[in-house]
């Protein structure tokens, strides 16, 4: 009898440990992203989406007053983006996937010490909560997972470097079709998709059977000078007082900074797209 209440105590206290994981496994902060009309987006997501994804069209937005928006697109391609429209994270949905987006600041502490100790000056730049997992992204390109608790899983870079020469003839056609002066840095293959990245810092994406699936371009400064003749007379037709302080591409999007704050966005054939104080 005693043996058999010992037993009974133990099973007690190892059930009130499991929910004492899952509780802790659960102190996070969730995003809480609410269902929005397109038409509530940004002027620049949807631009920066109609620009670099032109074959996609928007099957979702939602908005979280806290971080910003997600959207979703037909092509299975998920995007998040701060309360101005700058993009935070991007993944192609897989089926069933059901990740739910954390806060950054809330994740265990045990994860962001482990992560300033093996990757310093590397940061986090998103995370989820999936599968009883901590997903981690890294500003370097690598994915860490994490238990509940913080102790650390596994690393994935859940990509693999292939030689160009072996990319689809479509894909190889097209870049030489579409960027005759670029060549191939690096190429990615995922299980569902390509990442190419061109000299020019344009990264292109493909899916297995070689159709386009959209771009990316790195934020680059230029010089006032080689911005196109229409901006520069646009600036000087409407802004006749005022000098250019920088100049760089940015979401696909010439942006203008001019010395009372005030920065200009234009797209890439010079047209004005809208302005904004710094």
């Amino acid at each position: 009898m005693k043996k058999s209440v010992l037993l009974f105590a133990l099973a007690l206290a190892l059930m009130s440990c499991d929910k004492d994981n899952e509780n802790q496994a659960l102190n996070f902060q969730a995003y809480s992203f609410k269902s929005i009309p397109v038409s509530e987006l940004p002027a620049n997501i949807k631009y920066h989406l109609q620009v670099n994804y032109p074959s996609a069209s928007i099957s979702s937005a939602e908005k979280d007053p806290s971080i910003g928006y997600e959207v979703g697109l037909s092509t299975g391609w998920e995007f998040y983006y701060d309360l101005n429209g700058s993009l935070l994270h991007k993944e192609r949905n897989k089926d069933g996937d059901d990740d739910t987006p954390v806060a950054i600041s809330s994740l265990p502490s045990a994860i962001r010490n482990y992560i300033n100790s093996n990757y310093p000056g590397v940061s986090i730049v998103w995370a989820e909560w999936d599968d009883d997992e901590f997903e981690v992204f890294l500003s370097n390109g690598l994915e860490l997972y994490f238990d509940g608790n913080g102790n650390f899983l596994y690393a994935d870079a859940d990509d693999q470097p292939i030689d160009p020469s072996s990319l689809p003839q479509v894909i190889r056609d097209y870049i030489t079709q579409n960027y005759p002066n670029a060549s191939i840095v690096e190429v990615d293959r995922y299980p569902n998709h390509y990442e190419i990245y061109l000299s020019n810092g344009i990264e292109l994406y493909f899916d297995l059977n070689g159709n386009f699936l959209g771009r990316e371009i790195d934020d680059q400064i230029i010089n006032p000078a080689d911005l196109p003749t229409v901006i520069l007379d646009y600036i000087q037709q409407n802004y006749p007082n005022q000098s250019i302080v920088s100049a760089e591409i940015d979401d696909s999007m010439y942006e203008v900074e001019l010395n009372n704050d005030l920065e200009l966005y234009f797209d890439f054939n010079g047209n004005f797209l809208y302005a904004d104080f710094d």
